[in-house]
């Protein structure tokens, strides 16, 4: 069986709603991660500190199989779409790529524009940016593959027998 569960703070009513295969232990690894102060979830560990552990309930909402854990857990989320004064969950995915229930404010990281998403994988204001970031990728990748090497950078299709032979000796002797 899965569990949805909550963690509710009993002074200001705010919420977080997870999902997970093992309440205890998931129970548990929140408490600790609180105690520690480590927590993931800066406006629940900024509450829990301020509160303290007293004023926070833990709770099971539904107990669920387990094949329904996420598509249940998702079904809570959207629910929570509007409300983001009331809930201390970041993210508005049970799973994937991860959407904020806030907007976020950021600086464009090609040409430094400030934009907004809902996105925390979005680095890019436009479409034109998002084609120049991959093309830098491209070449950053390709050219710190030849960084620490011995031979000088070659388009493959100008290669001779020899390189060839230096590149599979290397490629054997590292193994």
């Amino acid at each position: 069986m899965a569990y949805i569960y909550k963690i509710t703070n009993k002074v200001n009513s705010k919420f977080y709603i997870g999902s997970t295969k093992d309440y205890a232990r998931r129970k548990k690894e929140h408490i600790s991660q609180l105690t520690k102060k480590k927590h993931t979830n800066g406006s629940l560990q900024t509450d829990w500190n301020k509160y303290k552990a007293k004023n926070f309930i833990f709770s099971i909402v539904e107990e669920i199989p387990n094949d329904l854990q996420f598509i249940t857990e998702q079904k809570y989320l959207d629910e929570l779409v509007g409300i983001v004064d009331q809930i201390y969950n970041k993210s508005r995915n049970a799973i994937g790529s991860p959407e904020s229930f806030r907007v976020i404010h950021r600086p464009c990281c090609i040409c430094g524009e400030l934009f907004s998403t809902f996105s925390y994988g979005q680095t890019t204001c436009s479409h034109e940016c998002g084609a120049r970031y991959m093309e830098l990728v491209k070449r950053e990748s390709r050219d710190e593959s030849w960084k620490y090497s011995n031979y000088e950078y070659k388009d493959i299709s100008d290669w001779d027998v020899d390189d060839h032979m230096a590149s599979d000796y290397d490629d054997r002797m590292s193994k």
